[in-house]
C-alpha cells in the first residue's frame, strides 16, 4: 500500500479523476492515490496497475497491383511501415466500399502478416476490391489506412472460330484458322490454340499474339 521511495506524483488533483501524460508506451505503471486535507495526508490506497497503450503509427502509401495467380485473380498489396519484432500487419479487404477510414463489416481479413506486402488471391474477376490495412503490436491495433481500390483482371470471352480452311503448300499440308476476337479483348495478351490429331492421338498447342485472328497450322 506505499509507493516506492522516487514514485513520480501529481498533487493538487481537484476531484476524482485524472490524466496522467508523458508515459512510456507499453509500459506497466502502478498507481496509488491519497486524500489531503489541510496539508495532511491521508492512507494510500490499494495498489492498480495498467499497461500504457503502444504508440502506434497509421500505415500509409498502400498501393495495389492486380496480377493472375492460380488461374484467378489477384491483387498484390503494399505499403509503408515498420517492421521487427512483434509487429505485424492486418489486410482487410470487400467489394463493399466501407468509409475512408474504416472497413465494412463482414470484411475478409488477412491477418499476422509480417512484412509490409501481401498477395491476395483466389478473387472475382472484373471486380473492385476495396482494401484497408493497420498494424498490430502486442494486442494492439493502429488506426486503418486510407481505403485504396482496384479492379481485378477480367477473364476473357470465348472467341469464335469462323473458317477452317485446308492447304498443301510445296508437299506440306495445313490448316489456316480464322476467329473473331471476344468483347474482353482490352485484357488479352495473346491466344492458344489446341489441335488434335484423332488418328494419331496427338495434341499440339500454339500461341499467338493478342492481336492476332487468324493463325496457319502446319504438320
Amino acid at each position: 500500500t506505499e509507493p516506492p521511495s522516487g514514485a513520480s506524483n501529481k498533487t493538487g488533483v481537484i476531484g476524482t479523476s485524472t490524466t496522467l501524460t508523458d508515459l512510456r508506451s507499453r509500459t506497466n505503471y502502478y498507481i496509488w492515490v491519497a486524500a489531503v486535507s489541510y496539508k495532511h495526508q491521508g492512507p494510500y490506497s490499494e495498489r492498480r496497475n495498467r499497461a500504457t497503450y503502444i504508440d502506434l503509427f497509421q500505415v500509409t502509401n498502400v498501393q495495389l497491383r492486380k496480377g493472375v495467380s492460380a488461374g484467378s485473380s489477384s491483387l498484390r498489396v503494399s505499403w509503408s511501415g515498420q517492421t521487427g519484432s512483434g509487429i505485424t500487419y492486418t489486410v482487410r479487404y470487400s467489394t463493399n466500399s466501407g468509409t475512408t477510414t474504416e472497413p465494412p463489416s463482414g470484411a475478409t481479413m488477412r491477418s499476422r502478416i509480417t512484412g509490409i506486402s501481401v498477395t491476395i488471391t483466389s478473387l472475382l474477376p472484373g471486380t473492385t476490391y476495396y482494401i484497408w490495412v493497420n498494424v498490430v503490436s502486442l494486442g494492439y491495433e493502429g488506426d486503418y489506412s486510407n481505403r485504396v481500390w482496384q479492379a481485378t483482371f477480367s477473364v476473357p470471352g470465348s472467341p469464335t472460330i469462323i473458317s477452317v480452311s485446308a492447304s498443301v503448300t510445296s508437299n506440306q499440308p495445313s490448316l489456316h484458322v480464322t476467329w473473331s476476337a471476344p468483347s474482353s479483348d482490352r485484357t488479352i495478351q495473346h491466344y492458344q490454340i489446341n489441335h488434335h490429331c484423332m488418328s494419331h492421338g496427338q495434341l499440339l498447342q500454339v500461341i499467338v499474339p493478342y492481336n492476332t485472328i487468324k493463325s496457319t497450322i502446319t504438320a
